[in-house]
């Protein structure tokens, strides 16, 4: 599939002209602020997530968003940009796909390989749903406990 066919889901507020731009391409289905059910709806709608970090601020190195438990939970595998040392085991996993960032071409051609092969979607989307997930609240009571 050519990148100029995939549908690009946008949510949120757009806070500045570059996002004000992006929801008006053709290519985007804006669905505006939305709250964390809809959102996680949302994953069920998306053959990939695109989670970028900018990873010249040291917590997006090391930081692992609530996106990928999203990911995990609903079987949607993610893009995400080189330099996020916690996204290594979904790599080694091939259960995400990596870009450069800051480079649109980067993410251009990895997009179009995806579409040129979209098996390689399937197998990604197999190999997220298998990654062990606790949620939140069972994390943190195991975190909890270790301080009691």
């Amino acid at each position: 599939m050519p990148v100029g066919k995939w549908k690009v889901l946008v949510a949120g507020t757009p806070l500045c002209e570059a996002a004000e731009r992006l929801i008006a391409h053709p290519s985007v289905e804006y669905v505006g602020s939305v709250d964390n059910r809809e959102a996680l709806a949302l994953y069920f709608r998306s053959t990939v997530a695109l989670t970028l970090y900018d990873p010249g601020i040291q917590v997006n190195t090391v930081a692992e968003p609530n996106k990928w438990g999203d990911c995990v939970v609903t079987g949607t595998p993610f893009i995400v940009n080189n330099g996020v040392i916690t996204a290594k085991d979904f790599e080694s996993m091939k259960a995400c796909f990596v870009c450069e960032y800051g480079d649109p071409q980067s993410l251009k051609h990895l997009l179009e390989s995806l579409g040129a092969d979209p098996d390689k979607i399937r197998t990604a989307g197999e190999q997220i749903g298998s990654v062990p997930y606790l949620p939140w609240d069972d994390q943190m009571r195991a975190v909890l406990a270790k301080v009691e």
